[in-house]
């Protein structure tokens, strides 16, 4: 085999799967999986934050309203309920939540109970038509003043 040329070797053209496309598909695929389920888990997370929130805030303004009738006579006129309502609509302002005239009654043993209700931010949830209703929160609390 002297003066043979050395053998040579075949260039084989590489495929496109070769040069990474496999593996950028599947992390594209799987960064978009993660990114999804980032904002499900932000939704889901403001969705519980809100309902606990609306729980407190309607304890807050249950008992502001009773607070200003305290002291106020067993009979329910509306004067007696307009200090409730005054200073529980006061109280759903700073705490951001809904009270509605008619979520808010006073009892006769002088005790308020107010229903609010609150909807919680979200990025997607909210926006989807038979999801609607999920990041809505609503709760009712009853206090009465013992002063």
């Amino acid at each position: 085999m002297i003066g043979m040329a050395p053998p040579q070797h075949a260039r084989v053209p590489r495929s496109g799967h070769d040069r990474g496309e496999i593996v950028l598909g599947w992390l594209t695929r799987v960064v978009v999986v993660l990114g999804l389920l980032g904002v499900l888990a932000i939704d889901l997370g403001s969705i519980g934050w809100n309902r606990m929130a609306v729980a407190d805030a309607a304890s807050q303004v249950a008992r502001a309203g009773a607070q200003a009738i305290a002291g106020s006579a067993r009979v329910v006129p509306t004067a007696v309920w307009r200090r409730a309502w005054d200073a529980a609509s006061a109280e759903a302002v700073r705490v951001g939540v809904v009270l509605a005239p008619d979520q808010l009654t006073v009892s006769a043993d002088a005790s308020v109970t107010a229903h609010v209700t609150d909807t919680a931010p979200t990025i997607v949830l909210g926006r989807l038509p038979w999801l609607r209703d999920l990041p809505q929160a609503e709760a009712t609390a009853t206090a009465r003043d013992s002063a």
